[in-house]
Parts: C-alpha cells; sequence; structure tokens
C-alpha cells in the first residue's frame, strides 16, 4: 500500500511510434516512446517516461537512452512534439532516397550512353577492320602491312580494294572519337590521337599522296588503341550489370 493508504496500480507500460525507416543507407534508425504509471515512488500519479532513440550501425547497435518522471500534460507535450520530429524527420529521410535514386540514374543513363554512342560503334567497327585486314594479310609473311608493301597493294584489285574498305571504316571510327570523345571513361588514352594519325598516314599513301611514318610506330594500326576501347567496353559492361543488381 501507498504512503497515502491507496493501493499500488499494477505496473504498465505503453509504447509509441516505432521504427521510422526500416533501412536508410544501411542504418536502421527508431524513435520510441515508453511511458507507464509509476505506482509508489510518485503518489501524485505522474508518469515515468523514458524516451529511446537509436540508429543501429551508428552506436554498433548500442542504445542510447535518458528517462525523466513527467506529468501527464508534460507527457501529452513531448509526445506532440516527437511525433513532429517524426514528421520532420520522415521528409528529411525522404528527400535523402530520393537524391541517391536521381544521382543513381544519372550514372546509370550516362553509362548507357557512352556504351551505345562510343564504345559499342568502336568495337563493332574494329571487329570489321580486324576481318577485313586478315582477308588481306591471308598467306602473306607474318607481321606483313600495307604500307610495307604499298606498290604491291596498289596495283593488285583484291588487295587494293580490301586496303581501301579499311580506310573507310577508319574513317569512320575516327568520325565517332572525334564526334563522341567526350564519352571516353577518364583520360582520353594517348593510343586515341596515335590512330588518328595512322588513318591519316595510310589514307594519304594509297591516294598516291605523299606521307610521312613519323611519328614511329603510326604508320602501323595501333594495337593499343584497340585495347583501351575494349577495356573501356568491358568496364562498362560490367558497371551496368552491377546497377540492374541494385
Amino acid at each position: 500500500m501507498s504512503p497515502d493508504g491507496r493501493e499500488p496500480r499494477p505496473a504498465a507500460t505503453y509504447t509509441l511510434a516505432g521504427t521510422i525507416v526500416p533501412r536508410l543507407a544501411g542504418y536502421d534508425v527508431g524513435l520510441r516512446l515508453l511511458c507507464g504509471p509509476t505506482g509508489l515512488s510518485h503518489p501524485r500519479g505522474t508518469l515515468s517516461v523514458m524516451i529511446t532513440f537509436w540508429i543501429a550501425g551508428v552506436t554498433g547497435g548500442k542504445t542510447a537512452a535518458t528517462g525523466w518522471h513527467l506529468t501527464s500534460n508534460e507527457v501529452t507535450l513531448v509526445v506532440g512534439v516527437l511525433a513532429a520530429g517524426v514528421g520532420i524527420t520522415s521528409l528529411i529521410v525522404t528527400n535523402i532516397i530520393a537524391n541517391r535514386r536521381d544521382r543513381r540514374k544519372l550514372l546509370t543513363d550516362l553509362r548507357i550512353q557512352r556504351l551505345n554512342e562510343f564504345y559499342a560503334p568502336l568495337i563493332v567497327l574494329l571487329d570489321q577492320d580486324r576481318e577485313i585486314h586478315n582477308r588481306l594479310s591471308d598467306e602473306k609473311p607474318a607481321q606483313w602491312h600495307i604500307l610495307d608493301h604499298l606498290e604491291d597493294v596498289r596495283a593488285d584489285p583484291v588487295d587494293g580494294a580490301l586496303a581501301q574498305k579499311i580506310v573507310e571504316i577508319n574513317s569512320r571510327i575516327k568520325d565517332v572519337l572525334e564526334a563522341k570523345a567526350g564519352l571516353v571513361l577518364g583520360e582520353v588514352p594517348s593510343s586515341f590521337a596515335t590512330f588518328l594519325l595512322h588513318h591519316q598516314i595510310l589514307s594519304q599513301a594509297l591516294k598516291g599522296l605523299p606521307y610521312t611514318k613519323e611519328p614511329e610506330g603510326a604508320q602501323y594500326f595501333p594495337r593499343q588503341f584497340e585495347s583501351d576501347v575494349r577495356i573501356g567496353y568491358q568496364s562498362l559492361l560490367d558497371q551496368l550489370g552491377k546497377d540492374l543488381k541494385e
């Protein structure tokens, strides 16, 4: 029995609110209000209130809690303040999630654009170039190059036509490089400039115009250029694959 002669009231606990957002950027966020009659310790019938706010993952799963003894009017005020806080927090959380989704969509759209407008067209053209070069160099010595046998190529109708086809494909590659260079992943590789020099040299040589073999290596197709394009292409495919899983 209490000091004022009243029977003690049974212990009771009430829970208000719960988890605001189940998961946000890898964290659990929640706000909880625990309140109940305090019985003998507070004969005037005040309420014992425990407010707990937790962010699991930030505190390592620990709960930070503070307790107060409040009157029923004060509890009503606290509940109103907490409800307003929950509403504001929900708006902030919603905005954060929306911004992250928008950013992820922009990145995915850019990757698709890079793939469709730059890397995929170059891959198709490089495959065509390789096929025609294999036909041209078939039954010829290893490390055979057009510029090393220019007169023979120009004198042979079949070889001449294949060599000209290579120039046409290279011209289309040049157009993609010049029009879509802004879609390159990272810095523009130096092999891109080497390819453009190679295309200019081969084109002039087959037309019978004066040409130079400088800088060294530009007279032959730069294999590093093809390697750089294929690496960028595969990197985009891998990134898009991850985007689809998220």
